[in-house]
């Protein structure tokens, strides 16, 4: 079973483009698409985090006067850095007028996209199953009281933090830095530091794809016009802005996306229902432990065809079935118009 990430616009004029394109993924190309619960605001964190659970991507870029939404070419990036290699990148164009008429032509790329990536990728490296764990970089410039109240509030949130500038990040042989950058969760900076440790480990976990939260106590912090605020460090402990453990809540908040607050619960059942008919039609099905009335050839095993032949025997003579979502392979697909 693959899962794919889906880049779009969520301008209101573009929702039609956003439908059709919908339509060609879930129920042309059989792909899940990652569900991603509806936040007030993004981050990078939340971004990496779902990409990370995800196989391949499709972008969706659509028209703009003013050219391409930064946004969709941040999560284009953040595909790249992510191993979804730019020789794997399938771009197609589109008319933004008569897109729909192209419906040949997109199919026919998401059919190749989903054709050449193969079966699905293994689980991520994990050696064991410990605590979750949080990198820290740049906590040198901050006072000792600052220090211990990170450290406390990382803990609080149910992760082990790891002082990633501690580690020896001159002997290749040592294996622990390779070991953390393959294994953690999420990684917290505070960007003000100039350190030689702090400049190694904010690149090595930019190249590896771990999920940040970027921060700065620096009240004159040179922001970028060229990305949007979002995707920058965000300001603490700054007069006339929040607090430090305000905004590490909020920032955590967006990258653990609590499932359980989500106000459709409905939807996150429909979510999980697909992933699970999707993995039986590759072959897979549940513990016969767990759930001993999947056994095959029993009602629940057999699936729709149960309806059919109850309906067969009950002279039955329309059945109506209804269109679900499968899987997307490793890859990425851009389609810009």
């Amino acid at each position: 079973m693959h899962i794919i990430y889906w880049a779009h616009s969520y301008r209101k004029e573009d929702a039609p483009l956003n439908n059709h394109f919908g339509i060609l993924i879930e129920q042309s190309e059989r792909m899940i698409v990652n569900f991603d619960p509806p936040s007030p605001s993004v981050n990078e964190s939340k971004l990496a985090q779902n990409l990370r659970s995800c196989d391949g991507m499709v972008a969706v870029l659509s028209w703009r006067d003013r050219g391409t939404s930064p946004y969709l070419i941040y999560e284009v990036g953040l595909s790249l850095r992510a191993n979804i290699l730019p020789s794997r990148i399938l771009q197609r164009r589109f008319s933004h007028r008569t897109y729909f008429r192209q419906f040949r032509e997109h199919t026919d790329a998401l059919r190749l996209l989903r054709s050449s990536m193969g079966d699905p990728p293994p689980s991520r490296y994990q050696p064991n199953a410990s605590q979750r764990t949080c990198g820290l970089v740049g906590l040198r410039p901050l006072d000792r009281n600052s220090k211990n109240f990170i450290h406390n509030f990382v803990a609080l949130r149910g992760f082990q933090p790891i002082d990633l500038e501690r580690l020896d990040a001159t002997n290749d042989l040592a294996f622990e830095k390779y070991e953390h950058l393959a294994t953690l969760d999420v990684a917290l900076e505070f960007v003000d530091s100039r350190t030689v440790r702090s400049a190694y480990w904010a690149g090595a976990l930019s190249a590896a794809a771990v999920p940040r939260i970027a921060i700065t106590v620096n009240p004159n912090y040179p922001f970028s016009d060229l990305v949007p605020r979002d995707f920058q460090p965000r300001q603490a402990n700054v007069s006339g802005g929040s607090s430090l453990e305000e905004v590490l809540s909020a920032e955590f908040d967006l990258y653990e996306q609590n499932f359980l607050a989500v106000e459709d619960a409905e939807a996150i059942e429909r979510y999980t229902k697909m992933q699970v008919a999707a993995a039986e039609l590759a072959g897979f099905r549940p513990c016969l432990r767990c759930r001993p009335e999947a056994a095959p050839f029993s009602p629940a095993w057999m699936g729709s065809r149960t309806t059919v032949e109850r309906a067969a025997g009950r002279g039955v003579t329309s059945i109506a079935f209804m269109a679900t979502s499968w899987a997307a392979p490793l890859g990425a697909a851009v389609m810009s118009g």
